[in-house]
């Protein structure tokens, strides 16, 4: 039996976002631990943080993240559902570096669906119209 504290805290940012199925107990289960030695000012050591900032269809969610009390609101992380089953996109496989705008060939390759994310980056640097639905 596992009697150590939770190394992951899962929240939504307000009421109005919705945690999606299974993500919570997604992101606990498979936490990587990459907080372990971090210790931020009178907090824990290693606790992982995620605050949901965007949920579609139970299929996306956008979350800030950090470790210990360094939350970032301008670092962000998304899963998807792929196959019934979450999955951590790396913000350097996701991201175009053009704002928060991400790769179209993440788009594609994670069928993220137009009202998750509108506009997408191809490989010119254009910004290009998600198809997806």
């Amino acid at each position: 039996m596992n009697t150590e504290p939770k190394n992951v805290e899962v929240w939504a940012v307000d009421t109005s976002v919705k945690m999606p199925v299974g993500l919570k107990a997604y992101l606990e289960s498979h936490d990587t631990n990459d907080c372990k030695s971090y210790k931020g000012t009178g907090t824990p050591t290693g606790v992982s943080l995620f605050a949901l900032e965007k949920s579609v269809d139970d299929k996306y969610a956008k979350m800030a993240y950090g470790c210990s009390d360094d939350l970032r609101f301008n670092t962000t992380i998304v899963a998807v559902k792929q196959n019934d089953k979450w999955v951590l996109v790396q913000p350097t496989q996701y991201y175009s570096g053009n704002g928060d705008l991400p790769l179209c060939s993440a788009i594609s390759k994670y069928s993220i669906s137009k009202d998750a994310e509108p506009q997408c980056v191809d490989t010119k640097g254009a910004i290009q119209e998600n198809a997806n639905r």
